[in-house]
């Protein structure tokens, strides 16, 4: 919001006046009639259909004639931004919500703890008809971490245990739906007269967006997301996931055990908990290939944020709103391509990279082959190997260039491991994420070669 919204100021304090062309081709005057003059965001906005008239410096237009002639162009998409995502929502220029232009966005809201306290409290009594003095033997007036999408409060159950509260912000929903509306409206803007843009699918990408979006907005899902990657790592005595108490989570509360750490990236405090940086780098890229080959549900955002380290060695996974899902299938190209990593087999890499890929007419897959040979090449052949980390997040962006696209769990999976890469190295310099790697795929080939899994697949 705060991005739209300075940049139709910039346009005002540009003296730029805004109206939409209806398909016609635009006619422009800023300051010069030739067109190659247009950059930064009379440019973009040029392209995307708006027409351009400066005007004396005395005859400004007001703001309220700038909504007007947004209202009209969003407004216009509405019917089919509702057909691209299942949202019930309002108009968002309707009387009883809140305009984007007319939204009032204040940089130190997040310093009143007094008013954070009591829209938790209250949030508190909306989901469980119950005071928090009711709920809690005692709940900390100040978070102890607090953002965007919710706030985070230290309290203690009845019994005494310790738990962090994680309260969603009030309205957030409703926020958070308009502002997808309006990211359809500009991607159905983008992909009509942008026609470089197209290749990366701007309104899959916002439909993805909102769907991971929505679903982080649900705290329940969060509570079950948690649940599965204590299941999964239950027998792996080096990470830790928070216990749910599920009395007190509702769908815009979670409560969970307070954990004690730091963050997966300060070398320093690890040191103070007695911790082995290198051997918690090992315990993290243990748990992601696990998570990547074995399991095929993974964290999707595994920053050090949310990642802490603990005594004894030990990594706790925070925060699990947004996860990613890789079919049996995917697991077994993936295991495929890290083994002809292993034996420098382009072609071989290329074959089962391209089952994970999805292609059209217009699809230019030689094209692409080419571009993933060039990657490929410098990743077997370059003298200080680049890691497959790497190599697989450049060739899903080459791949949206050639109009060949994969499904957002893989691109999720891409940003996962590059960031696990990241974290690994920050812990434990001479961290070889490729080398490390081996032992996990050897394990994952096993399985995916065993009789009996095969006979489940059946």
């Amino acid at each position: 919001r705060k991005v739209i919204t300075k940049a139709i100021i910039d346009l005002i304090n540009a003296r730029i006046v805004t109206q939409m062309s209806s398909g016609i081709d635009s006619k422009y005057i800023i300051g010069s009639t030739d067109a190659n003059t247009l950059h930064g965001q009379g440019d973009i906005l040029f392209r995307v259909g708006m027409k351009y008239i400066i005007r004396g410096q005395s005859n400004l237009i007001s703001s309220e004639e700038i909504k007007e002639v947004v209202k009209t162009q969003i407004n216009k998409y509405k019917e089919e931004v509702e057909k691209e995502i299942n949202l019930e929502t309002p108009n968002v220029y309707t009387s009883d919500s809140k305009a984007i232009f007319e939204a009032s966005f204040d940089d130190d809201w997040m310093d009143g703890q007094d008013e954070l306290y009591e829209q938790a409290k209250q949030i508190i009594i909306e989901e469980f008809k119950a005071t928090h003095e009711e709920l809690f033997k005692s709940f900390e007036k100040e978070p102890v971490a607090a953002a965007s999408l919710a706030q985070v409060h230290r309290a203690y159950l009845k019994n005494g245990t310790e738990v962090a509260v994680k309260i969603q912000r009030p309205n957030l929903k409703v926020l958070i739906e308009q502002d997808i509306h309006i990211l359809f409206s500009l991607g159905h803007l983008a992909e009509r007269f942008i026609p470089e843009v197209r290749p990366y699918q701007p309104l899959r990408v916002i439909k993805e967006f909102a769907d991971w979006t929505l679903r982080e907005l649900d705290f329940k899902v969060e509570g079950n997301n948690a649940e599965r990657f204590r299941f999964a790592f239950k027998e792996n005595q080096y990470i830790n996931i928070p216990t749910i108490y599920w009395e007190l989570t509702s769908h815009r509360i979670l409560t969970m055990d307070f954990i004690h750490g730091v963050k997966a990236d300060d070398v320093g405090g690890m040191k103070k908990l007695d911790s082995n940086p290198k051997q918690l780098a090992l315990n993290g890229v243990g748990a992601t290939f696990q998570q990547f080959l074995i399991d095929g549900f993974f964290h999707a955002d595994p920053h050090p944020g949310n990642f802490f380290a603990m005594k004894g060695d030990m990594l706790c996974l925070h925060d699990f709103g947004m996860v990613g899902f890789l079919t049996v299938e995917q697991r077994k190209e993936l295991v495929s391509c890290f083994v002809a990593f292993e034996n420098k087999d382009i072609d071989g890499f290329l074959k089962h990279f391209m089952h994970l890929a999805t292609a059209s007419e217009v699809s230019d897959i030689s094209s692409f082959q080419k571009d993933a040979s060039e990657i490929l090449s410098e990743l077997f052949f370059t003298p200080g190997q680049p890691s497959i980390a790497w190599a697989f997040f450049r060739l899903i962006n080459k791949g949206a260039k050639r109009e060949i696209s994969f499904s957002a769990d893989l691109a999720l999976f891409g940003k996962a491991i590059i960031t696990s890469e990241a974290m690994g190295r920050k812990l434990y310099p001479e961290f070889d994420f490729n080398k490390e790697m081996q032992p996990f795929v050897e394990k994952a080939l096993k399985a995916y070669l065993d009789p009996k899994k095969a006979l489940q697949t059946l």
